[in-house]
């Protein structure tokens, strides 16, 4: 009878419990903020780095083994230096055998000229002199065009940025020996990398202020968006031409780029901390109207590590900042 008693009174006592958690949640402090719409300006911080623009890679234009590089890594070069040779033996040799024969063909031909007036040979004999003293001066004429361009001469003042042969290897005709970079100045930019979000609201021209190690700074504009993201980061790349004026930077110096981005369109600037949840893309937030709350998605502007942005639909609004997940599991009820 005793035990009967007590399991009726624990399980009275459990009911209340079930019954009075709601009330008890339900009373339990909420924090609610009002935001004012305002224009969207947000500030994207990110590094990046000095590179070169445009490097041009040097080749020889005949095909041989490699004698001297003149140049390495690093190293100035100026317009007119000379920074490769290929082994020339082999074409020496052929230039003499080729004069020597262009000399005989040529010598042929005025001998067949001579007896085709004297009516002493055919037509056809004169013809064959005549192609093979072309032929001759045709193939002395390349062996020279290929001594001509045995060497590599460097088309403007530069920086030898990587030597990619080796003196010995064996090389064809177009392949890279040097890869070089202008040192002008407006041959110097500035690459980083900005997510899908932040890549919406760049565009080209758009102003940015560059800071340096030694914490300088200069103007920089933006000269071109990649169109297609990086395949394995997912990240968008941004190129900036940079007014260095008497500022001096460095390829691959690593650099902070500050990029303002300015709008008409009225936004909502909400703190991260009152953020319900992402579905789909768009932000949802629990909205407070008197003693009334509502969940409501938005579409994305932007997000960064404090506050996400969202398009305002009137003049204020009031969100929830704290106790929104209790509100938000009545809610789902």
């Amino acid at each position: 009878m005793k035990l009967t008693k007590l399991i009726t009174r624990f399980a009275l006592f459990a009911s209340i419990l079930v019954i009075n958690t709601p009330a008890f949640a339900d009373n339990m402090p909420t924090q609610n903020q009002q935001f004012s719409a305002e224009p969207f300006h947000i500030e994207i911080s990110r590094t990046g780095r000095i590179d070169f623009r445009y490097v041009t890679n040097l080749s020889f234009k005949t095909s041989g083994f490699v004698d001297v590089l003149y140049a390495d890594a690093g190293q100035r070069v100026y317009a007119g230096d000379s920074v490769a040779i290929i082994e020339m033996t082999d074409l020496l040799a052929a230039k003499a055998s080729a004069l020597a024969s262009n000399e005989k063909a040529d010598q042929d031909l005025v001998r067949a000229e001579k007896l085709y007036r004297e009516k002493t040979v055919s037509e056809d004999y004169l013809e064959q002199a005549q192609t093979t003293a072309v032929q001759t001066k045709s193939e002395l004429n390349r062996i020279e065009y290929d001594l001509d361009k045995a060497q590599i001469v460097v088309p403007f003042d530069g920086v030898v940025v990587e030597r990619l042969v080796q003196p010995g290897e064996q090389v064809s005709s177009g392949a890279p020996v040097f890869a070089i970079a202008s040192v002008d100045p407006k041959n110097l930019i500035i690459r980083l990398n900005l997510t899908q979000h932040e890549i919406a609201h760049v565009q080209r021209k758009m102003p940015a202020v560059v800071t340096l190690p030694d914490l300088k700074t200069f103007n920089a504009h933006i000269i071109a968006i990649s169109a297609v993201a990086d395949a394995q980061t997912g990240l968008y790349e941004l190129e900036l031409a940079a007014d260095l004026g008497a500022h001096k930077a460095l390829p691959g110096q690593w650099v902070t780029v500050d990029i303002g981005v300015e709008s008409s369109l009225k936004s909502f600037r909400i703190p991260m901390i009152a953020l319900a949840g992402i579905t789909n893309g768009q932000a949802s937030f629990v909205i407070a109207n008197g003693d009334q709350y509502q969940l409501k998605q938005f579409d994305i502007l932007h997000m960064d590590q404090q506050f996400i942005y969202v398009p305002a639909q009137g003049t204020s609004i009031n969100i929830v900042t704290r106790g929104w997940n209790r509100l938000l599991n009545q809610l789902e009820q």
